[in-house]
């Protein structure tokens, strides 16, 4: 049960802030939060913000003013242009707020708290984690975090206070060392004995400007977000030898969410799961067919001789994990 506190108007664009109380579950009991969500950034051309922290005693003015100072960038941003999407990371210089950059991914509901799919989640990023961040992408980071919080696929509530990093030497062991790779809105997905990479309609401009690049690079690696409809979510760090995913409670399986995609060309067509994500071989007809289909927004099936690939991407299930 959440319960409105209060109704904040932030600067002169007449921009409304409402702070929310809520207490939410975790794996270490009840956690008193405060969720923000922002009213009057649509008609500027920039997304609904919100965001939840977690309720400091004493400090809860505090937090209310430092948030909404947060919240007034967004108008100066739209104003620039800047609009802010899912997956990308609004970085700052020695005065950061909460000593931090500020991460966006779709929000998520809470009971009795005005929430649309189109708002967009304001998390926080350690700033260890900001290089690892924009390289190797906001689902990985999600996914150890959850993992570590217990949460899926993270917690509700961002700690305010020290937020711990969750990148390391991904640098030095990732398969993603070195490849430049796009963020997306769109997800990677397997279901069943399925992938699925299904980009968002505010991708295309983005994935049609990577695929002349990947033309000349021989690969295309994207950086997708969870999809909605998993619950699961694939899980790795460095020295990590076992597969690993963190999922709801009642989870099935049945949408396991992966946190990239790299295809790239090959001597032979290949489908391989890597780390926490997956690597596609194409001959080079295949993958030129790949990025046209890419460019035009099309659909692209390609079997593989284990089964199948396509983006809807098929494979025997039995096979998954073999690596």
């Amino acid at each position: 049960m959440s319960a409105l506190l209060a109704d904040v108007t932030i600067g002169s664009e007449a921009l409304k802030m409402k702070v929310y109380s809520h207490t939410l579950p975790s794996a270490s009991g009840a956690v008193a939060s405060l969720t923000f969500v922002t009213e009057g950034l649509r008609r500027l051309g920039q997304r609904e913000m919100v965001m939840t922290l977690r309720d400091r005693v004493g400090a809860r003015d505090a937090l209310i003013e430092e948030v909404g100072q947060i919240m007034a960038l967004y108008p100066m941003l739209a104003a620039e242009g800047r609009t802010t999407r899912a997956g990308t990371l609004t970085t700052f210089g020695r005065h950061r707020p909460f000593g931090c950059h500020l991460a966006y991914a779709p929000a998520m509901a809470f009971e009795d708290v005005a929430i649309d799919p189109e708002m967009l989640r304001v998390l926080l990023v350690n700033d260890n984690d900001r290089e690892g961040f924009a390289r190797f992408g906001m689902t990985r980071w999600m996914s150890r975090k959850g993992r570590e919080t217990q949460w899926f696929p993270v917690a509700a509530w961002c700690e305010s206070e020290g937020p711990r990093a969750y990148f390391s030497d991904d640098g030095q062991h990732s398969i993603l060392k070195g490849v430049a790779a796009l963020g997306l809105e769109g997800a990677v997905t397997l279901r069943g004995a399925t992938v699925h990479f299904t980009p968002h309609g505010r991708d295309h401009e983005a994935l049609a400007d990577a695929c002349g690049e990947a033309r000349a690079a021989r690969y295309l690696a994207v950086l997708p977000q969870l999809d909605p409809e998993a619950d699961a979510c694939m899980v790795w760090s460095p020295g990590q030898s076992q597969r690993e995913a963190i999922s709801r409670l009642e989870s099935r399986g049945e949408a396991v969410g992966l946190c990239f995609l790299l295809c790239m060309e090959a001597p032979e067509t290949k489908l391989t799961f890597l780390e926490d994500g997956v690597a596609v071989g194409l001959e080079s007809t295949q993958f030129e067919a790949f990025i046209d289909a890419l460019s035009a927004g099309e659909g692209f099936t390609l079997r593989t001789p284990e089964g199948g690939f396509s983006l809807d991407a098929v494979r025997p299930l039995s096979a998954l994990f073999a690596h």
